[in-house]
């Protein structure tokens, strides 16, 4: 888990840095997703084309699985708008508040997704313990704003997309 976290700020990143040229984080998140389904459909292909791998999995001779729902792909679309919001918000705040942010929304979702027992899940109530945890994210989000926006300083804790000084 924390490796995954620790690419989102790099792919975050990347991306923000391709569409410097086009103009366009849209485009650039979309150039950089396209990159990735081009790997992910041939791994894809190979891990569950095979009838007998369909039938492991409890599937149809299709391959199809009867138990998914319609919604269950709104993954797809969500993934995307997270990855063209990544872009566009690491071209305007520094990666910190960036990702404290988003950790922020992600423990707020998640909070609500167990109170309601989201698809089935089984509910859990908010504890002490996970409230004080959104608590120290909401703290963090504005300590690092104030840092960022506050005072005397020249901006000096954004951390842009590349840096003036080192120009080619």
């Amino acid at each position: 888990a924390v490796l995954v976290g620790v690419m989102s700020p790099i792919q975050a990143t990347i991306n923000a840095m391709v569409s410097q040229p086009y103009g366009s984080p849209l485009l650039a998140a979309t150039l950089c997703q396209d990159i990735e389904l081009m790997l992910l459909i041939p791994l894809a292909y190979a891990l569950y084309t095979s009838r007998t791998a369909a039938r492991a999995a409890g599937c149809e001779s299709d391959g199809v699985d009867p138990m998914l729902s319609t919604w269950m792909f709104a993954g797809g679309p969500l993934g995307g708008f997270y990855v063209v919001s990544l872009t566009m918000l690491r071209t305007m705040l520094a990666v910190e508040v960036t990702f404290v942010a988003v950790n922020l929304g992600q423990l707020l979702a998640a909070t609500g997704m167990d109170q309601i027992g989201f698809a089935g899940l089984k509910k859990r109530p908010l504890t002490r313990r996970r409230a004080l945890a959104i608590f120290v994210n909401v703290v963090a989000c504005v300590v690092l704003q104030i840092q960022v926006t506050g005072g005397s300083e020249d901006k000096g804790d954004f951390t842009p997309i590349r840096d003036k000084s080192s120009r080619d």
